[in-house]
């Protein structure tokens, strides 16, 4: 297991946060969306205190010369509301 670091940019709050997670070795050698994916499984609870039923993807990519993976999107939240959002993925240094 490896320690990642998320970096979550949302428009439900007037800035940005970062989190902290583990997940397997090879995580960033997945797709963008796969590594993400491996973000919001891990701490979702704790992210988004509300139920959120779906998140859609608009805009994904990675570099893997600098080892992070990039995704903006729109959580779907239960309430109707859609959240913009856009979280950076590497490993923690």
């Amino acid at each position: 297991m490896a320690t990642y670091r998320a970096r979550m940019i949302d428009a439900l709050t007037p800035g940005e946060d970062t989190y902290e997670f583990e997940a397997r070795d090879d995580l960033l050698d997945d797709t963008p969306v796969r590594a993400v994916r491996g973000f919001f499984e891990t701490v979702q609870r704790q992210l988004i205190p509300v139920e959120h039923t779906d998140w859609e993807v608009n805009c994904a990519f990675k570099s893997a010369d600098r080892g992070v993976a990039c995704v903006m999107g729109v959580l779907h939240l239960k309430d109707g509301a859609p959240v913009p959002f856009a979280v950076f993925v590497s490993r923690k240094v």
